[in-house]
């Protein structure tokens, strides 16, 4: 009886319900601008989320560090909650990067002083 043998919960027909789930192909998709510019092409995995997609956009110089941003398919906008897989992204697929600008909030004293504050970079400025 061998690793294989088709009672052993581990053979190959266990295998098989398995791989689906335990591998995913790299895929390659675009990423445009609004105005339909190509910015980069990444090789992703369809189990990428919002954060792994910008991570990549950082690393490439597309995206400032301190910048927000969102991206979408279509209408579907990637989420923390979710993957590109989720929003439909195969391989091919284009995505769409909204650069938004850094979030600032406007502080206020009782001297009557006001502040603008960089939510990104933590800093008054």
């Amino acid at each position: 009886r061998g690793f294989f043998s088709g009672d052993c919960s581990f053979g190959p027909r266990f295998l098989a319900r398995q791989l689906p789930t335990l591998v995913w192909s790299a895929m390659k998709v675009a990423v445009l601008s609004l105005s339909g510019e190509k910015l980069a092409s990444l090789v992703a995995e369809p189990t990428w989320g919002f954060h792994e997609v910008l991570v990549a956009m950082k690393e490439r110089g597309v995206l400032a560090l301190d910048r927000r941003a969102l991206v979408l398919k279509g209408g579907l906008c990637l989420t923390d909650r979710g993957s590109l897989a989720d929003i439909g992204v195969v391989a091919g697929s284009q995505l769409t990067l909204v650069d938004l600008p850094p979030l600032h909030l406007l502080t206020a004293s009782a001297n009557g002083g006001a502040k603008l504050w960089n939510v990104a970079s933590s800093r008054f400025g």
